[in-house]
């Protein structure tokens, strides 16, 4: 175990107040409230819980009677709820002219009307905010408060085909002032769209003409977030830091914002400290203190929650995880232990009401990661505006032990924050979550095209070449060594559209014997033997009933026209292409949530418990409800499964050999059908009828996109991608001649994606493959 001290932290006040703000503001504050005034885009890396949000926000007064329009993006809905509290709490108290509009999926779905798509009902709400609220009578300006996703799939195009212009225009015209908050969060694809999103504004001359500004707000940032950045804008940005202040503000008066902390760093498991600590833990609760448990998994969480339950009760805990709904999220915050996830580590206030000092006396938590580390015990002993400042919270962190064995020198030392986040951001064992940047340098200029190429059929001609110079731009910025061009693009993005038209019409109508269809057999040629060259569409026209002539062939080729088209709207999702399926569960133990009846993942209630699957008749009666919910898989969660199941896949080859199959498959991201899930125990392989036959088909249907390593490579995969957020799993494959090979691995959806950027100069070795991209042209 290692036991170090870290030092009661202190801000800087402002030297002045010229808002007249109740609080003082802090000198953090006021250089991003004045930096905002010179520089189109700020980013503020000042320590977690120091009021960035707050610094961010002092840009209204500037915007006040002006009529301009505000957009706040919040990475998850449980954040973009505190958020909008704060914000219209901010506006209230500096009595401000704006309306607050919080925005997710389920705020639009809450205000449609029957008949109305969607995308239709958020064009209304940003149009005219006045049609939803009967009672007021004065159209305000508004601060939209709103998830990334809603965001990219309004810039994206991801809308009703009937409401992407409308849609594109809003997102991109409406607001003046845009904070992204938490933009240490994003992962390197969903940084590159925030990025083109940024040269977009900026090609079209819209910090200039508009003066609009972009507040960045980030406690743990990356170097390689920097380096965009300069690449961007050059000296046109700026960043508020510690790092960065000027000598004479030394002399600043400051504020407590951070208590003494007594930190213990040791192996093991939460679930472990916890069964081992827990009567210990109850007399920190019950001399008054108030504390929190953050694990990076879910079911630990949960086995938490059921290990503590016996000995405090449900009253003192609550829960903070996706499963638990809102309300309940909200009112955990209130109780004497909160155990989370990862939901909190991004910006998220335990509040405590009316409580003197800091609101989370001790922490208990785990990490893989640098940033999650740092975010976690950041949450600890947070004293900005209390009364009470110098009493010492406790936290216990539990790592590997090779983070252990490297963090070992910091044993019995007292250091500053800045000092300990040094240390930890130094320790190898203790890698950033998002690392990876090959991506940006190979995919990002693929996806971000599409924005450029759907505004391309709304502006004038004449403007086009300002379209082919942003594209330009982001190339330069993303990968300056790339030869695709404007046109290259366009033609592609063309050849996607015509897929989708052709896959409609051939699912409805038959496969037309046409000269497309003869394009489509051409490039599915070209797919299934690389090296044997393209056939002229127009020389296989006349072939087409005969190659196409049974049913077997007709299938195999719409199958491989929907793969191309998959692995197209695999780069259109902000989180991930790839959604396991779901399935309604009785809860009556709250194992999974406070929820009785809840909806989650398949996957992860397989792994973890144990389940009676429920006719409908058997839903209702246990259930005691009327009706039955629309779902494949109704199941009654009876309680924690002693040894965990471990998820695998299978696929059978079919007709291909096995060197056939690594040549076709393997190296490359695909679109695979016919892949089928299996389970066993950790160590013991694939055991037979782990899961019933439904659920191990609920795949089998779909077109998934994936990435296949063979055995041979997948050693150097998982040695390249350990200790990062891209995960693969276990794929068994069974071969014609009755062989079978558990050895292969296998990535979905945006993991496909990046793991073969980061992977592709060492998968060269299938040369047939690294030679040309996983899309046909």
């Amino acid at each position: 175990m290692i036991s170090l001290t870290l030092l009661p932290h202190a801000e800087k006040l402002a030297p002045t107040n010229p808002r007249g703000l109740t609080q003082w503001p802090l000198h953090h504050q006021m250089r991003t409230y004045q930096a905002l005034k010179e520089s189109p885009v700020v980013m503020n890396t000042y320590n977690t819980g120091t009021g960035k949000t707050f610094a961010s926000l002092l840009h209204l007064f500037d915007l006040q009677g002006t009529e301009k329009n505000v957009l706040f993006i919040a990475p998850t809905n449980a954040l973009l709820e505190q958020h909008a509290e704060d914000i219209e709490q901010f506006v209230q108290d500096n009595e401000l002219d704006f309306k607050v509009l919080r925005v997710t999926a389920a705020h639009v779905q809450q205000l449609e009307n029957t008949g109305q798509r969607r995308g239709t009902v958020l064009h209304k709400l940003l149009s005219n905010y006045l049609a939803f609220e009967p009672n007021e009578v004065r159209r305000k300006p508004v601060i939209l408060v709103v998830n990334p996703d809603i965001f990219y799939y309004a810039i994206f195009a991801r809308y009703h085909q009937y409401d992407q212009r409308n849609l594109l225009e809003d997102f991109i015209l409406r607001f003046d002032y845009v904070v992204i908050d938490e933009f240490h969060y994003y992962d390197s694809k969903q940084l590159a769209n925030f990025l083109f999103i940024l040269a977009l504004f900026d090609q079209f001359g819209y910090f200039d003409v508009s003066d609009r500004r972009v507040c960045l707000l980030s406690a743990t940032p990356l170097p390689y977030v920097n380096k965009y950045l300069d690449r961007l804008f050059n000296d046109r940005w700026l960043m508020i830091s510690p790092q960065n202040e000027h000598p004479e503000d030394a002399n600043l008066e400051t504020v407590p914002s951070l208590a003494p902390l007594e930190v213990s760093l040791l192996e093991g498991s939460i679930e472990e400290w916890v069964e081992a600590e827990q009567h210990a833990l109850k007399q920190w609760l019950d001399s008054g203190e108030d504390g929190a448990i953050i694990s990076s998994s879910l079911w630990r969480v949960n086995r938490t929650w059921s290990l503590l339950r016996p000995l405090l009760g449900d009253e003192p805990m609550g829960r903070i995880t996706g499963p638990e709904p809102a309300e309940a999220r909200r009112t955990a915050t209130a109780r004497s232990l909160i155990l989370a996830s990862p939901t909190v580590d991004i910006g998220y206030n335990f509040a405590k009401k009316n409580k003197k000092r800091q609101n989370i006396d001790f922490l208990v938590c785990d990490a893989r990661y640098r940033d999650g580390l740092l975010q976690r015990i950041g949450r600890a002993g947070r004293t900005l505006g209390k009364q009470e400042t110098d009493r010492a919270s406790h936290v216990v962190a539990l790592l590997q032990p090779d983070a252990i064995a490297d963090l070992q020198d910091l044993d019995g030392q007292t250091l500053t924050r800045e000092q300990f986040n040094k240390a930890i951001n130094q320790c190898p064992q203790l890698p950033a979550k998002h690392d990876l940047t090959a991506y940006i340098s190979t995919y990002a200029i693929i996806e971000n095209f599409y924005p450029i190429f759907k505004l391309g059929s709304i502006m004038p001609p004449a403007l086009h070449n300002e379209l082919e110079a942003l594209y330009e731009r982001v190339r330069d910025v993303f990968a300056p060594h790339s030869k695709r061009s404007y046109c290259d693009l366009k033609s592609f993005y063309f050849k996607y559209q015509y897929r989708e038209q052709w896959l409609r019409h051939a699912k409805k109508d038959g496969i037309p014997m046409t000269i497309k269809t003869a394009k489509y057999v051409s490039d599915w040629l070209v797919w299934l033997d690389p090296e044997s060259g393209r056939i002229t569409p127009s020389d296989l026209v006349d072939y087409l009933p005969g190659l196409l002539g049974d049913e077997e062939q007709r299938q195999g080729l719409i199958i491989f026209v929907q793969s191309q088209v998959a692995l197209m709207v695999a780069y259109f999702n902000f989180r991930d292409s790839f959604q396991s399926p779901t399935a309604v569960i009785y809860d009556p133990q709250h194992l999974l949530s406070s929820e009785d009846i809840n909806t989650y993942d398949l996957f992860h209630l397989f792994s973890h418990f144990y389940l009676t699957p429920l006719t409908g008749r058997q839903w209702m009666d246990m259930a005691q409800v009327q009706n039955t919910p629309k779902t494949d898989f109704l199941y009654h969660l009876r309680g924690w499964r002693e040894d965990k199941l471990v998820i695998r896949f299978a696929y059978d080859a079919q007709e291909d050999d096995q060197y056939t199959f690594v040549q076709r498959w393997c190296d490359i991201p695909i679109g695979i059908h016919r892949l089928r899930i299996r389970a066993g125990l950790r160590g013991q392989g694939v055991q037979d009828g782990a899961l019933p036959p439904d659920v191990a088909d609920a795949i089998a249907e779909q077109t998934i996109v994936a990435l296949l390593i063979p055995p041979a490579r997948a050693g150097i995969a998982i040695g390249r991608l350990k200790g990062t957020s891209i995960w693969s799993h276990s794929l068994t494959v069974h071969f014609p001649d009755s062989s079978v090979d558990e050895g292969y691995r296998i990535f979905f959806g945006k993991a496909a994606l990046m793991a073969h950027a980061e992977l592709a100069p060492a998968l060269r070795a299938n040369q047939a493959r690294a030679a040309r991209d996983p899309i046909i042209l």
